[in-house]
């Protein structure tokens, strides 16, 4: 019977306690989201209303919410925004959703991806 250091795994709850960081997860989907969308993080951040953009934001605002279950005033501070913002990100979503289909088709490749 071999014995297994304590210290061979120490960094791997480390590892895997900041990729459960909500910075963390929204940098991913960030990076995932830009890619697909075509645009720069820089312009996904900032406070430019470009429909590309909004689609954008309202696709990550959902992701985290629903696919993190990150909480609203999380999200929110995330994208540097108030949790309302991120409510009416969610209901927008909902119709972009159901009569967009190039909204629909963005999100599933997006959800996809995330996977």
């Amino acid at each position: 019977m071999s014995i297994i250091s304590p210290y061979v795994y120490v960094g791997l709850s480390d590892v895997t306690f900041s990729i459960r960081q909500p910075r963390y997860l929204f940098n991913r989907l960030l990076t995932i989201v830009c890619i697909h969308m075509n645009v720069s993080s820089g312009d996904l951040l900032s406070s430019r209303r470009h429909r590309p953009l909004v689609m954008a934001r309202q696709m990550m605002g959902y992701l985290l919410r629903k696919e993190y279950d990150l909480n609203l005033t999380t999200i929110g501070r995330l994208f540097g925004k108030h949790h309302s913002t991120i409510i009416h990100q969610l209901k927008s979503h909902g119709h972009d959703f159901e009569t967009s289909r190039q909204y629909r088709e963005m999100y599933i490749n997006i959800k996809e991806q995330l996977l």
